[in-house]
This record gives C-alpha cells, structure tokens and sequence, in this order.
C-alpha cells in the first residue's frame, strides 16, 4: 500500500503526507489497509425548511439529524479481482465496506443479475495490470446515486495526482454512456483501464478504492469542494446569458421511470403561468444542465434523482419538491444552505411510494391550487430567512502524525490569541492578527480575507462578497505553535496550501 500511493520515488517525496514515511504509522495493517487524507465532520447544519409544523414529524426529523460523516480516506485492497460495475470479489465473496458503497445493496443475494453480470461466472476473461488500479464505481447507475455515492470518489481518486501518485482508474466499457462520460471527463485516454462487465474480471496488485464523502447519505462538507471543483471545470466564468432560464421546473414529461406526475400537463401549464421555465434535464448534455444549475434563482420538481441536480446551484438556492421519499435532498440543503419546501401530493400523502402501491408505474397527482398558493409563499419564506455565507469545505490534507487524532476547530481557540498567515513551507506574509468574536479580522486586511466563519470543525475566510477564499479542517502541534493547514478555495487546480499559526506568547 505504501509504494502504491506514494509511488516508486518514495513517501517522503509526497507533500500530502509529509511527516509520514511508513504505513505502520497508521495502526494495525489488516485488511483493507486504509489513508485517512482527510478530518471527519458532522454534517453540515440544517437549511430553512418551509411549513415545517405542517410536515411529518419523520420529515423535520431527518431534515434536522446531524451525524459525522468520515472524511476523505483511500482503501487498498488486494487478493481481489474487479468485475461487474465496481465490485471486488475473492472466491467468490463480493468486498463491501460502508465507506466506498451503501453495502447492504451489494450483497450477492440482494444483486439483480445485471449488476453481478461476469463478476462471478467462472469462465471469465481475465485481464491483468501490473499496476494499482483505482476503483471509483459500484453498479447503482441512477443518476442520483451516482452524485451521491460516485462523484467524490472520481474527485478524490483524481486528487491522487496532485500528490504525486498518477493510479489509473479500471471502468467497464459496457457502462451506460453518461457514466463513461463521467470517467473521461475526470481521466486522459491514457489513464483509463476498460474492461468489459458482462464477460471479464480484472486483476491489479492492490485496487485503490476513495470514500464516498456521506455516511447513510449524510453528506461531507468537504462534498462542496467536488461539486465546485466540477463547476469551475465546466461552467464558463461569469453571469449568465441574458436568455438562460433562472427559475426551473424539473419535469418528468419526457422521462420513463417507476414514478411519475400523473398531471403533468396541468402542472406544467401552472409552472408556466407562475413563470417558471419547464426543463428536461436528460435533453440536454452534462456541461449544458450544469451551465443552468450554475445560475438557477429556484428550483422545482417532483422529488427524484433530477432534484438532486440542486448540488450544483448556488449557496441559498431555494428548491421545491412534490412529495419525499428519504432525506437525501435535506442532506443536500443542508450541504448547499439551500432552503427547502416538500409539497404533499392531492391524496395529502407526503412520503411516497406507499407500501402497499400496486405494481406498475407510481402516479403522483399535484394538487396545482396548492402549488400556486404555496409556491409564492415559499419564495417570501426563502428571502426572508436569508443565505448563510458560502459553505465551509474540508481541504482534504491529513494531519502532521496521522498516529494523533486532530482536535476540532473551535472559536475559543480562534479568538484567545494572535495568528500569521501564509503559504504553507514559506515564511508568513502577515504580521500578527485577531480573529474577532463578531466574524471580523482584526489587524489585517486584505480583499481575499475580510470574515471568517466556523461551520462544522471547518474554518472558512471569506472575501468581501461572502465567498469562501480558504478553508481549514485539521489542528497540528508543530515547535508549540498551533498551526491549522487549508487549501486555496479559489483556485483548486493549483493546489495552494495554506498555513495559519498561532505562535507561542
């Protein structure tokens, strides 16, 4: 595992894991061996959530549970093989682990027959690599559960580079196209490895396999670093066009699945007349959709994978589901500050699919007076409880001694003395200031560093415009001085790594 993530030129050589030069420094070494990059956090705190008191108490419940979530960590597993979309198996018995998949749906009993395709047939082909290989997939491709438990794998798995160890990522070439989409979007030709899910399986000294960032989808704060890292690879800078659509309804007219908007038409025609542009996601490329996300004012759609899509809008957001199925979208409020609103269907039943729905396609009928009436009132109620700043993001760098679990941030720890800050390895660029207890930063100015913010264990400066230049997770001891290391948030391609330090007297 060692020569694997640090590379052949040696551990020491990697700036990400600096003080640490052999794994034993890590604890006990049994499978799978496991590199913690990055703290654990609680999951970000809750968003506004309109008509709470209205709301199943199950629903205000779950919108408001906070749990920590792991941080960024890479497993290295070896004696398996790869087959189907993702699946590591060794005589047969699949490798599930909650960190890198939901696990209770990867059980071999549990799988439909084509997620398992040739992952067990015993007259595979095997294809072979005499390197480590990088798994970022698992067979669930809903777009929803690919956003939530594969997009943060591929960032992470593609962060590896900027430490220096370049692992290339095995995928199936039988995934569906936007998958594959995906794949080449985070890796060059080069640094993929296909192989075909139905009739292969793939052998590596060690496959690489990153965390998901969510525990029980429970969402990291780090989890704002991808989606933003994947915003500004693909949205070009600056405002909209004059004729992009700003307020979206998310409709599912021109889209097959198990549930559907019985009335579609007549919600449609209300969205219309509340002046909302109806838009179809699946027409539209990724870049495109992610173009619009970028700029949306407010977000409507009947709750599916496509509401998901609220990952990439802005901080503040408001968004608007009819019915709810789990907590996923407060998950992502609450990771976005995006204020949320669940509008029951005509029958008055919030939570669907019922159990005891009949087989077919699910219709869920809106309610369109309910709609006009409501979805003004929630717009008022969005501007009224205002945007929280940008969220804080872990920078995704392990601590010092690894062997030491780091303390949180606090704000006594912030406010009880003076700080300098800088570049990481060079000399400070500050002389020494004062975090204020009020958000200000005393004795120093400058555009880039105006406020300062504590969310989640996560220090995060911001600019004069409430943006996010900086953000820090870990606390380290180093000569007696308090230093806390971050990442430029304004440039992540760059890999800027940020140093504050509290010094001694």
């Amino acid at each position: 595992m060692t020569e694997t993530l640090a590379g052949y030129a040696g551990l020491s050589t990697v700036t990400g894991w600096r003080d640490t030069a052999r794994l034993e420094d890590f604890g006990a070494l049994a499978e799978p061996h496991r590199l913690q990059l990055g703290a654990p956090l609680f999951s970000p705190l809750p968003a506004p959530l309109f008509n709470d008191a209205a709301l199943p108490e199950r629903v205000v419940r779950e919108h408001a549970n906070r749990i920590a979530v792991p941080g960024a960590e890479l497993l290295g597993v070896t004696g398996h093989e790869l087959g189907s979309f993702g699946l590591l198996q060794q005589n047969g018995r699949v490798f599930v682990d909650p960190r890198i998949m939901p696990d209770a749906q990867f059980k071999p009993d549990r799988m439909p027959p084509h997620w398992v395709m040739g992952l067990l047939r015993a007259d595979a082909e095997i294809v072979s690599s005499g390197d480590p290989l990088g798994v970022v997939l698992n067979p669930h491709f809903v777009w929803g559960h690919f956003l939530l438990e594969m997009l943060a794998r591929l960032h992470l798995l593609a962060e590896l580079r900027t430490l220096g160890r370049n692992i290339r990522v095995a995928a199936p070439r039988d995934a569906p196209g936007w998958v594959r989409g995906f794949i080449e979007l985070y890796n060059a030709p080069s640094d993929i490895l296909w192989y075909t899910a139905a009739s292969q399986r793939v052998q590596a000294p060690c496959f690489v396999l990153p965390s998901m960032l969510m525990k029980n989808y429970h969402l990291h704060p780090m989890l704002n670093v991808v989606i933003e890292a994947l915003l500004a690879r693909l949205v070009p800078p600056g405002p909209p066009a004059a004729d992009a659509p700003r307020r979206l309804y998310l409709s599912r007219s021109h889209h097959t699945g198990w549930h559907a908007v019985a009335n579609e038409a007549e919600v449609e025609a209300t969205m219309r007349d509340l002046g909302f542009t109806i838009f179809h996601p699946q027409d539209h490329s990724l870049q495109a959709q992610l173009a619009i996300y970028a700029h949306a004012e407010c977000i409507v759609a009947p709750y599916s994978s496509a509401v998901h899509n609220a990952l990439f809008a802005p901080r503040g957001t408001p968004v608007f589901c009819f019915g709810w199925m789990n907590h996923c979208q407060s998950a992502i409020a609450n990771l976005r500050g995006q204020p949320v609103a669940y509008l029951p269907p005509e029958s008055g039943e919030l939570i669907f699919p019922p159990d005891n729905r009949p087989p077919g396609v699910f219709q869920l009928r809106v309610d369109c007076r309910a709609l006009a009436r409501d979805l003004p009132a929630f717009l008022r109620f969005a501007a009224q409880t205002g945007q929280r700043t940008e969220p804080a993001s872990a920078a995704p760098l392990p601590p010092a001694n690894p062997s030491q679990i780091p303390a949180s941030i606090t704000e006594a720890m912030l406010t009880a003395a003076a700080w300098r800050y800088g570049r990481d390895g060079g000399v400070p660029s500050t002389g020494r200031f004062q975090f204020l207890p009020n958000g200000q930063i005393g004795g120093y100015s400058h555009p880039n560093e105006q406020r300062w913010t504590l969310d989640g264990g996560v220090l995060a400066l911001l600019n004069g415009q409430g943006q996010i230049t900086a953000a820090f997770a870990t606390v380290e001891q180093a000569g007696g001085n308090i230093v806390l290391r971050g990442r430029f948030q304004r440039n992540l391609a760059a890999g800027i790594v940020l140093r504050l330090e509290r010094p001694r007297g």
